[in-house]
């Protein structure tokens, strides 16, 4: 999956103690990091997610691909980084 490229949960995404994101909310790829973290916005305000400005944030050891599912494409799928 690429920047830009809209997600949907395919399962509960909990981030203990803080908040459980529910599945079928949708957000957006904002951002990958150098350590191999995936940044999704979420577009529904989650309580408890606001010292995260209400991102979900994957590790390298969080399962990323089992918990979204692509929904659309967006404007930077096609390009390398």
């Amino acid at each position: 999956m690429h920047l830009g490229d809209r997600v949907r949960l395919v399962r509960n995404v909990e981030r203990f103690p803080h908040f459980t994101a529910k599945a079928g909310l949708t957000g957006e790829i904002v951002a990958y990091d150098s350590d191999g973290c995936v940044f999704v916005l979420m577009d529904a305000r989650l309580p408890g997610a606001e010292e995260w400005d209400n991102e979900i944030v994957w590790t390298p050891e969080d399962n990323f691909e089992a918990d979204v599912a692509l929904v659309l494409e967006g404007r930077f799928a096609n390009l390398d980084f």
